[in-house]
């Protein structure tokens, strides 16, 4: 009877540790209250910017007039939004972050970069320490924790506020295989990641 006591509490042991493992700690964080969801944010500069991509619903499935998701889990599993947030388009990307937080401009993203070490040493310094293919992960200096929402562990990429025309708005991407950050201009239906900064 000992020893089933002792296999019970080793086996309840283990699973508590396991549930834990993998779920990053923050020192600080903010809740939405349009969900209940609860997001870590980092402080970097004097910028304010949640630590997790962010993964609230957006009720309509179907935007543009019924011919693109405007808003999706990795594979269509929850378990990928829990991790990896959910990706937008453009327009609904517009509308997502939480009262007192908004979509970032190209600016606000530049000056993140610029804090973080730089155009070719940035995407390091914000990358998390696990989660990247081929050994990209990062440092994650900043609490930033970036992580890869391309299915393949390659490439995290992010929408900002700043649009170039009606079909096409400025992204910035973070990849496995460089320590810096790019940036692109990307059709507004692509669905990307979105990091809300305060407002």
């Amino acid at each position: 009877m000992k020893k089933i006591l002792i296999i019970l509490i080793i086996a309840a042991v283990a699973f508590v540790a396991k549930n834990e493992l993998g779920k990053k700690k923050f020192s600080e964080t903010m809740t939405d209250t349009r969900d209940g969801k609860v997001y870590g944010i980092a402080r970097i500069g004097n910028q304010v910017w949640m630590a997790e991509n962010l993964n609230y619903e957006i009720t309509e499935k179907l935007c543009h007039g019924g011919t693109a998701i405007c808003n999706c889990c990795l594979d269509d599993k929850k378990r990928n939004c829990d991790k990896y947030g959910r990706t937008y388009a453009w327009n609904e990307a517009m509308k997502a972050c939480p009262t007192g937080w908004h979509l970032p401009a190209k600016w606000e993203w530049d000056k993140l970069v610029e804090t973080a070490g730089g155009e070719l040493e940035a995407g390091k310094a914000l990358k998390s320490t696990s989660g990247w293919r081929f050994r990209g992960d990062g440092e994650d200096t900043y609490g930033f924790s970036a992580l890869p929402s391309d299915g393949r562990g390659q490439w995290a990429v992010f929408w900002t506020s700043s649009e170039i025309n009606s079909d096409v708005a400025q992204s910035v991407a973070i990849g496995h295989d460089f320590n810096g950050m790019g940036e692109g201009e990307s059709d507004k239906n692509f669905l990307f990641s979105i990091r809300c900064i305060k407002d």
